[in-house]
């Protein structure tokens, strides 16, 4: 069933806060990350091996392949620490489970769910917010002030992915309101229909990065780019006293150069060409005119410039290069 706008639920829940300690908001997150880090995918993955199932590997964009080093442990999963829309979601289903009229009451909050037959090098699995284990059934609850056509269609991947975990019912609890103070002014449970065609896509997804793993499409890969925070050391002292200096040494530049120009006109306008002083001397350089080698007209007119004979190689050491944030 495709959901409804989210007009006909009008619940006021007070008195609720997005003060709850740091650990429990997060634990449910750092969970996952852990799971990830250990060969796992979870619904959150869902979109990701739809696109494997209908573009191939070569789909994939930096970002997503980064996730797949994540699960393969090839790459430092990044903790996510939280923030008032995700303490939010948790407050929802806290009222999810405590609610009178909620669908949630009874059943098994933050459930496991794993399929072992799906891939050999990488597990494949769900953290169900409600599951009811007489009915086989799945709640996802999402607090978000979308309109619940869209909340449904923006999870609807992750919410077939319960379908393919074997889930034989599955339900999105959408709620809204305000973050903070948290309040939940109302509610649309919308029932999920199965969707045979999404699900078989990816299934192809995951069977496709399966064997992509398995002939070594990921087994070359080197960590080339790290965070500064992610140091230690000599290391970390270098790259940010670095930084610092670097950046002190923009800025004094172009200090220097709104100086310069001061002096240029001063000099001009006196007639000065020297000024001394105590350690320095600033003089004054005259407008000429440059002469260069158009290296590109004479290879067009004498192509055999081209030619290696003409050219002198040099080897140039391995350095460290420096690009500063406008």
């Amino acid at each position: 069933m495709k959901p409804n706008n989210k007009t006909t639920t009008k619940i006021k829940v007070t008195g609720r806060s997005t003060t709850a300690p740091q650990n429990r908001t997060t634990m449910r997150d750092n969970e996952e990350l852990k799971r990830s880090h250990a060969n796992g995918f979870g619904g959150s993955d869902a979109k990701m091996f739809a696109k494997i199932g209908t573009k191939g590997i070569e789909s994939l964009s930096t970002t997503e392949k980064k996730r797949i080093l994540v699960a393969l442990g090839k790459m430092p999963a990044e903790p996510f620490g939280g923030n008032v829309y995700t303490e939010a979601g948790h407050l929802f289903e806290d009222y999810a489970e405590n609610a009178a009229y909620s669908i949630c009451k009874g059943m098994e909050r933050e459930k496991y769910i794993e399929a072992k037959d799906l891939a050999k090098h990488f597990n494949v699995f769900a953290h169900a917010d409600f599951y009811d284990e007489a009915t086989n059934a799945v709640v996802e609850c999402k607090f978000s002030q979308d309109e619940t056509m869209k909340v449904y269609e923006d999870y609807f991947a992750q919410l077939q992915w319960y379908y393919m975990l074997g889930a034989d019912k599955v339900t999105l609890y959408h709620g809204w309101g305000t973050v903070l103070p948290f309040d939940v002014i109302g509610v649309l449970p919308v029932n999920v229909d199965k969707d045979d065609d999404f699900i078989a896509c990816i299934r192809e997804g995951i069977a496709r990065l399966d064997k992509a793993i398995e002939d070594g499409a990921f087994d070359d890969y080197k960590q080339t780019e790290i965070a500064d925070t992610d140091m230690g050391g000599e290391a970390a002292k270098a790259v940010r006293a670095l930084a610092y200096i670097m950046t002190t040494i923009k800025e004094a530049e172009q200090l220097a150069n709104q100086h310069k120009e001061t002096l240029l006109a001063w000099m001009e306008a006196h007639g000065v060409l020297n000024i001394k002083g105590e350690g320095f001397t600033v003089s004054y350089v005259s407008p000429t005119t440059r002469k260069t080698f158009d290296t590109k007209k004479a290879q067009a007119d004498f192509p055999a410039l081209k030619g290696a004979q003409y050219y002198k190689l040099s080897d140039v050491k391995s350095s460290v290069k420096i690009t500063l944030k406008q």
